[in-house]
């Protein structure tokens, strides 16, 4: 079977954070392709680039399989595929072909690459201050999920709360109501979307907790949900909210101990006051859809591909 060079962040010691997953899990449905898992984003075998494989093997983010495909790429021309995430920075080989990822920062630096798209139209202004050429294709693939995965899951809970993966274990001992359900981003991608398509809206701390929630039609906001920071200056935010025609907005703070039938009509309210950035027009998702399809760097499977529609 053929298969697709990819990296993606991979949360140590076999757990698996959705929004990292998202990328492979996408690439293989679009393409039918097995997809393998490449930690060397440098461009020449360094000492640096070296050591990225006893790091990975260590911490369990390769397998057998995995050494195979690494052997055969360092013998290879073929480059390596980056695209969910704001990993953007990540690599310095001219072999990466970005596909939808994006800057975590406002200052990042980014090296060349083939850029087919990206993730919102700040990594596109970080590109041409940078000097290099953005593209026209704007999007976040996860956008694709419903293409791709799209259950009928009758909602049952009120309010979905999406926390950072590191704060989940602090956000579940506040849930207070039956009707909140505290969703888990280490469960696997299809669990999480079928969680979060159980709930009427959603609230979310996560990037991709948001950028589900819109691909799917559920109403979300940004919220604050610890005092702990996940790092970055939030253009991430930004640039997602960019993509899909939302002006950008400080997240939602709540001083609160417990996350109770009351904080549920709070959220519902705040919601159904601020259409505007709670829910994107779903004419500007398939926008992003359609571009994506067509920037893709890989055969995508007729199936997905209006373009080969008759």
């Amino acid at each position: 079977m053929a298969k697709i060079n990819m990296f993606w962040y991979k949360v140590p010691f076999g757990k698996k954070n959705f929004g990292d997953e998202l990328g492979p899990y996408i690439v293989k449905k679009l393409s039918g392709q097995r997809i393998a898992y490449i930690p060397l984003l440098h461009n020449t075998l360094s000492k640096k680039s070296l050591l990225a494989y006893p790091a990975a093997l260590y911490a369990r983010k390769m397998n057998g399989t995995d050494i195979v495909d690494n052997l055969k790429f360092l013998f290879s021309n073929k480059g390596v595929l980056i695209t969910v995430g704001s990993i953007i920075g990540w690599y310095s080989s001219p072999k990466c072909i970005i596909w939808g990822a994006g800057i975590m920062a406002s200052d990042q630096n980014i090296n060349k690459a083939t850029f087919c798209a990206v993730r919102g139209k700040f990594t596109q202004k970080r590109l041409r201050e940078l000097g290099l050429n953005p593209p026209a294709a704007i999007g976040d693939p996860a956008l694709l999920m419903p293409l791709l995965y799209n259950p009928e899951i009758k909602a049952q809970f009120k309010l979905g709360i999406i926390p950072h993966h590191f704060h989940y274990e602090e956000v579940k001992k506040r849930e207070d109501s039956k009707d909140i359900l505290i969703i888990n981003l280490l469960e696997e991608v299809e669990k999480v979307i079928d969680d979060m398509l159980s709930c009427e809206i959603v609230i979310s701390s996560s990037l991709h907790g948001i950028i589900i929630a819109h691909a799917y039609n559920k109403p979300c906001i940004w919220v604050n949900l610890s005092a702990h920071s996940i790092g970055g200056d939030d253009i991430k935010f930004a640039d997602y909210f960019s993509s899909v025609n939302i002006i950008p907005y400080e997240r939602f703070s709540f001083n609160l101990k417990d996350y109770d039938d009351a904080f549920i009509e709070k959220i519902h309210h705040i919601i159904k006051e601020n259409p505007q950035i709670s829910l994107p027009e779903q004419s500007t998702i398939a926008t992003r859809q359609s571009e994506l399809i067509q920037s893709a760097p890989f055969e995508v499977l007729d199936i997905y591909n209006p373009a080969t529609d008759s």
